[in-house]
């Protein structure tokens, strides 16, 4: 059986010595998760691998709702109120969490309540704006925001793209920086494929 190695280079690995320890130990593919990363950090994985003669791979964000900017603070305690907006919204100035799919706003109810991260946040919706992807929470368990950290919402199945507009970006790009293998999370149909085929083509 011919198995590979894949390994998730992040922030403590991306340096050239790392790289070609890794790449000499056997390493058969280096992945970037999009999912923590942005523009300019990704930017720096490009520079650094294309130093050690190393072809990225990427892992998409997918089908998931994540925070995709620094929030306004980090802990959020019961009984605040949190305003909610998409990434690209012009009117989110001011917001305290961005986010990266703006057809969830879409799907949220008054009332709704969302899960955030893995540390016991939770938040009532209690003002929603479809028509400009808004919304405002009111926390009822308190925890720890941080960027790339996931939203569900609780008993509600969730219908996204098979792509963020962050992931349509890179992979726009994926030729001219080389990227050797693509991963795409959270695929649930054929059309994420053929999503991905035609960017790349």
């Amino acid at each position: 059986m011919d198995c590979k190695i894949i390994v998730t280079i992040g922030p403590s690995s991306i340096n050239k010595n790392i790289l070609n320890k890794l790449n000499k130990a056997g390493a058969s593919s280096f992945r970037i998760n999009l999912s923590h990363s942005d523009k300019e950090s990704l930017e720096t994985y490009y520079q650094t691998f294309k130093s050690c003669n190393i072809k990225p791979s990427i892992d998409t964000q997918g089908a998931q709702v994540r925070i995709s900017a620094l929030p306004s603070k980090t802990l959020y305690r019961e009984g605040e109120r949190v305003s909610i907006s998409h990434m690209s919204n012009i009117n989110n100035i001011g917001s305290d969490l961005k986010i990266n799919h703006p057809e969830f706003f879409a799907q949220l109810d008054i009332g709704d309540l969302l899960k955030i991260g893995f540390d016991g946040l939770t938040a009532n919706v209690i003002s929603l704006d479809k028509l400009n992807n808004n919304a405002i929470l009111n926390i009822k368990s308190e925890g720890i925001i941080s960027v790339n950290k996931a939203i569900d919402i609780a008993d509600k199945p969730l219908l996204l793209a098979p792509l963020s507009e962050f992931d349509k970006y890179v992979l726009s790009n994926s030729y001219k920086n080389e990227v050797e293998t693509i991963y795409l999370s959270f695929c649930n149909n054929v059309n994420a494929i053929s999503e991905v085929s035609s960017i790349i083509n």
